[in-house]
């Protein structure tokens, strides 16, 4: 039944705003997330143009703060060091200064200690249409069927424990991109009919996406 509705689905068409004109290829995640070498199996959806470009400084600046956790995985470090601080911060002062105005004090917890830390932040409005753009296309690839124009997709940040990973590999499906980048749990639910995705980042940043 999956493969016929996939069939009958339009394909061409993006699968943000639904146009079928001008259309080119976005990943899901951004392919920025990813040092080089990249995967070669990156999740591509249709996507016009327009909606293409207009995505480009949400993707890099949430790459500054997702990359930018001091518990980031190695991935992780390697996109702050070699991607934000060796180049987009050197192209855009102003992007460098934006989230330095950000930084806010707060207590890291490393091997039972609590240590003050810098941490910049995002507005999470920003924050949460970037999450959903990624939902989004995962939706595209992984559930054709749905269709999710007219939904309204909830977001929470969720502490990515020990326990609350082993409950996510219990209970939802599970795949991922790239060593330490991008980890991925979906579930579907009929009644009532609901999606759920967890998406990690970086081993660090996780969070529930829903409609």
């Amino acid at each position: 039944m999956r493969q016929q509705e996939r069939l009958r689905r339009p394909a061409s068409r993006c699968y943000l705003c639904g146009a079928t004109q001008d259309l080119t290829r976005d990943h899901a995640p951004p392919a920025n997330l990813f040092p080089e070498p990249r995967p070669t199996n990156l999740l591509t959806v249709r996507c016009c143009t327009n909606c293409n470009q207009s995505y480009s400084l949400d993707d890099e600046a949430m790459r500054v703060w997702l990359s930018a956790a001091e518990n980031r995985s190695a991935s992780g470090e390697r996109i702050w060091r070699e991607a934000v601080v060796g180049r987009s911060f050197k192209r855009s002062p102003a992007l460098r200064a934006s989230f330095a105005q950000s930084a806010v004090q707060v207590l890291v917890e490393k091997k039972g200690i609590q240590s003050p830390a810098v941490a910049i932040t995002i507005p999470k409005e920003r924050a949460d249409h970037y999450l959903v753009r990624i939902v989004k296309g995962l939706l595209t690839d992984l559930y054709p069927e749905i269709d999710y124009s007219h939904c309204a997709f909830t977001v929470e940040q969720l502490t990515p424990s020990a326990e609350n990973i082993e409950m996510l590999f219990k209970r939802f499906r599970y795949d991922e991109r790239g060593e330490g980048v991008f980890r991925f749990f979906h579930q579907v639910v009929s009644d009532p009919p609901m999606v759920f995705l967890v998406v990690v980042f970086y081993d660090w940043a996780c969070f529930l996406v829903r409609h």
